[in-house]
Formats: C-alpha cells, structure tokens, sequence
C-alpha cells in the first residue's frame, strides 16, 4: 500500500495536465500513488490520465460518469485511495456531461460561527 495519495481532480484542465502529472511523478519520494479523477471533462483529460495510468504503475484513473464539480471529484478520488484496483476505472455508464451539483461560482462556504 503507497504511503500517500495524490488526487488530482482533471476537468477542462488539459492544457496543464501534463505537466502537473509530470511534476508529482518527478517527486524523489516515490511511495506515493497519483488518483486522476476525469470529471467528465469535455476536453482531453480523461485520455491523458488513461495515458499515464498505462505508463506509471502509481497512477490510477478514475473515470466519472457524469461531471459532479471539484468537491464531489476530490471525494471519489478519496475514496479509492489506498485500494489495489487497476490503473484505469471507467464508471458503468457513459459521461453524460451534465452538472448535478451547484456550479464552481456558487457560494457553498458555511456560515460564521456566532460567538
């Protein structure tokens, strides 16, 4: 089992994916695991993060079935941390591109405590 986990949500991204996937593997700790999580991304993303899980045994990639939102992606790449699974997961059924949670401008931070 990889001491840590790196999660790296992937939506409209494809421009840096490289790069930030190469930085985290060029890392001189190598007990790690990268989880890429496609969040339904209509670009390139979810064939780049399939690239990688073919070429590094630490990169797993974790195919959404429909784009969730960075939090909810974070969550299912947390999710499979630490599972001996095959370096790519695709979801039963086909990335349906629609949102089902608030869009990322949406003010979802919690209240202030009352003191």
């Amino acid at each position: 089992m990889p001491r840590f986990s790196v999660i790296v949500p992937a939506f409209r991204v494809q421009a840096y994916l490289h790069a930030c996937l190469d930085s985290v593997l060029a890392q001189s700790f190598k007990d790690h695991e990268v989880i890429v999580v496609d969040d339904c991304s209509p670009d390139a993303c979810g064939p780049i993060a399939d690239e990688y899980a073919r070429r590094d045994h630490r990169v797993t990639a974790l195919h959404l079935p429909r784009n969730t939102g960075l939090g909810p992606a974070r969550n299912a790449g947390m999710a499979r941390a630490g599972q001996t699974t095959s370096s790519s997961s695709t979801a039963t059924t086909p990335c349906s591109r629609t949102r089902s949670s608030p869009s990322p401008t949406a003010s979802t931070r919690p209240a202030s405590p009352t003191s």
